[in-house]
């Protein structure tokens, strides 16, 4: 799959399910903690039973905390190797 011209309404990275794509709470980062959760003394953002990220808006695609996204999703940047893996149909 392309990757497309735009982020707006994509989501793909935050669908996939490889561990590649959980997402680090960084302290300072703003993210409600109600949308995270705690593994090995780290926090990571929680995934709906789809394993989308919680965060994710199922309909619109779009990210309901854009403004306060972890750092992870803030680096991420269309094209990277990342964003070509999230657009790669094959299993991760």
């Amino acid at each position: 799959m392309p990757i497309p011209e735009s982020c707006f309404g994509c989501g793909r990275c935050c669908v996939r399910t490889s561990p590649d794509f959980d997402v680090l709470v960084e302290a300072g980062d703003p993210v409600p903690v109600e949308l995270t959760e705690e593994i090995a003394g780290l926090r990571w953002m929680r995934r709906r039973g789809d394993q989308a990220c919680i965060a994710l808006d199922a309909v619109t695609r779009l990210c309901t905390i854009y403004d306060r996204r972890p750092q992870g999703c803030r680096e991420l940047q269309r094209g990277d190797p990342e964003c070509a893996r999230a657009c790669d149909p094959r299993p991760p």
